[in-house]
């Protein structure tokens, strides 16, 4: 009995080779080596699973490398500075440039940004822009989500083409890191993180650019034909604080062209600019500031909204509608209880990270029209407030890396996959892990790549029976 073309086209596809050059796999190195990149400092040197040497088991911020990965983790760069009392340096990362966007021509103000290197942008067809946690750590963020991607580049149950996608983080520098000596005389900054609910810039001089149009201008530069003529998609997908910036970004977006070509993946956020004006739980101390931005759209509080919302578009209704619209994924560590954001505006959501996304979910499935349909919910089993093990689990990896599978189309899609990793954080937790969930949401397993590959061969040995 001859194979059908069909079966063997779902045959090829099932075991088609991982897309990833050998010098990234793990078997072609030892734990220390330098990395493909080249070596940068001692911090950014390869990482291997399983390694008892506690120095380069984990990179910098103790952050392992998942088993499942074939390919090699790199090391993180650990700048002279902190998030408290500000950073004294951008350091140099491995594979990246540290690349500077015009975003106000008057003052020749700019916004610096980590972008990878090593990549021909005639091939690229997708952007990945991804935003740090509290930390304000660009080039970690940007360092792990390149990571996830050799990683889903290397495993076949993903086997992402990493030659096709672009990662970049923005950096966003506070008045404590421009004390501290970190960026150029350039550089934008902002008052302590007030740049994620889109806040203008309090320098240099007299720049007052919002965060969020800076941001339009960054995600702008991606759709330049003549520097990237194949490009098709621009994901923007970030943990955390980091996850709270593009979910209020998402929200207040002003239309533009390539809107439909645009998502965004928001994971364990500390809290949300939540569209209606219900909440599951209330706090007394703060009942007349719960539903104002950042924390909400309070028709009531014409002022609330940063200046990047122009009188035209201060429309809640409308907001509400084109935040409906968006292509967005949400993604959630199952063990992530920690408090997150503690104002109370963001205890009316709920108490924890967890708590607070799903009783986000509940509300998008509680909305009159449904669930969105172009957007998804996906449930990391094993994973608390860990920004590398977010971005390495497979079901992540898909949505953020994959073209035929972001998110959008299936409507209410709630999802549980696992991960095998174990790592002890991401550096950049803003909460403890002492608090409650909340809510509940509908949860459909996945089927793993080796259990549809070994379902797929009893199929095929059936036919021949």
């Amino acid at each position: 009995m001859r194979l059908t073309t069909a079966l063997r086209l779902i045959l090829l596809a099932a075991t088609a080779h991982a897309k990833v050059a050998s010098e990234w796999l793990q078997t072609n190195h030892k734990e220390g080596d330098p990395p493909p990149s080249g070596k940068v400092d001692n911090d950014q040197l390869v990482i291997l699973s399983g390694s008892d040497n506690v120095s380069r088991g984990s990179d910098a911020v103790n952050e392992p490398q998942p088993s499942s990965c074939p390919t090699i983790m790199i090391g993180t760069a650990e700048p002279d500075g902190d998030m408290d009392d500000g950073w004294k340096e951008l350091p140099t990362v491995a594979g990246f440039d540290l690349t500077r966007l015009v975003v106000d021509d008057d003052a020749n103000a700019t916004l610096p940004y980590f972008l990878e290197n090593t990549k021909d942008f005639s091939n690229i067809k997708r952007a990945v822009i991804t935003i740090p946690g509290k930390a304000r750590n660009s080039w970690q963020s940007a360092n792990d989500m390149r990571n996830a991607l050799v990683c889903a580049a290397g495993r076949e149950s993903v086997n992402a083409d990493m030659d096709a996608v672009l990662i970049a983080a923005p950096q966003w520098l506070s008045d404590k890191d421009v004390d501290a000596g970190a960026g150029a005389s350039s550089d934008v900054w902002f008052d302590n993180s007030s740049y994620q609910q889109g806040a203008a810039a309090i320098g240099p001089g007299d720049v007052s650019i919002s965060a969020y149009e800076a941001m339009d201008m960054l995600v702008n530069t991606f759709w330049n034909k003549d520097v990237y003529p194949a490009l098709e998609t621009v994901v923007v997908a970030s943990h955390s604080l980091g996850a709270q910036m593009t979910q209020r970004y998402a929200m207040l977006r002003t239309p533009q062209p390539q809107d439909s070509n645009l998502s965004f993946g928001i994971m364990n956020p500390g809290s949300y600019a939540w569209p209606v004006s219900d909440r599951p739980d209330t706090d007394d101390s703060c009942e007349n500031s719960y539903n104002s931005w950042p924390y909400g759209l309070d028709d009531n509080d014409t002022d609330a909204f940063p200046s990047y919302v122009t009188d035209a578009l201060r429309n809640r209704s409308a907001i509400r509608e084109r935040f409906f619209s968006k292509t967005i994924f949400y993604g959630y560590g199952l063990d992530d209880h920690g408090d997150g954001d503690t104002h109370c505006e963001a205890q009316w959501q709920g108490s924890t990270h967890l708590g607070r996304g799903r009783n986000f979910v509940d509300m998008l499935g509680d909305l009159e029209g449904g669930f969105p349909g172009l957007q998804e919910v996906e449930y990391v089993e094993g994973v608390a407030h860990e920004e590398y093990l977010m971005f390495v689990s497979e079901a992540v990896q898909r949505r953020i890396f994959l073209f035929d599978e972001t998110a959008g189309g299936t409507g209410n899609s709630t999802n549980s996959t696992g991960s095998d990793g174990d790592g002890d954080g991401d550096g950049d937790s803003d909460g403890s892990d002492d608090g409650d969930d909340n809510g509940s949401a509908h949860q459909y397993v996945h089927m793993p790549g080796v259990l549809f590959g070994s379902l797929l061969v009893s199929v095929v040995a059936g036919l021949y029976a």
